[in-house]
C-alpha cells in the first residue's frame, strides 16, 4: 500500500498546511485523539483505522494544495489586472496631451 517514505510525506505535508492536524483528522475519520496520534507517529493500527486516516490525510492535503493553487491564480490575475490598468491610464494619459 504506502511505503514508510510516502507515508512520512503525506504527513508532513500535513502538518506544514495545517496548524491543528490532530483535531482536523479526528474530525474527519470520527476516530479518538489517541488512535490519531498513534497514527501520526507511525505505530500500528487495525488496517481499517489507517485506511481511513491515509485517505483523510490526502483528502485534506489535495484540499490545502487546490487551496494554495486557487490563491496564487487570483493573486496573479489581480496583479495582472493593475498592470493593464496602469497601461491603459499611461496609454489615456499621451491621449489627453495630444
Amino acid at each position: 500500500m504506502y511505503t514508510k517514505k510516502d507515508f512520512k510525506a503525506q504527513v508532513d505535508l500535513l502538518y506544514h498546511y495545517y496548524r491543528e492536524p490532530i483535531k482536523l483528522l479526528m474530525d474527519q475519520s470520527g476516530l479518538a485523539k489517541p488512535t490519531v496520534w498513534r497514527f501520526l507517529k507511525g505505530e500500528k493500527l487495525r488496517t481499517y483505522n489507517q485506511d481511513k486516516l491515509i485517505e483523510c490525510v490526502i483528502c485534506l492535503n489535495e484540499k490545502a494544495i487546490a487551496k494554495r493553487k486557487s490563491l496564487r491564480d487570483r493573486g496573479n490575475k489581480v496583479i495582472q489586472l493593475e498592470l493593464d490598468l496602469l497601461k491603459s491610464k499611461k496609454i489615456n494619459k499621451g491621449i489627453h496631451k495630444i
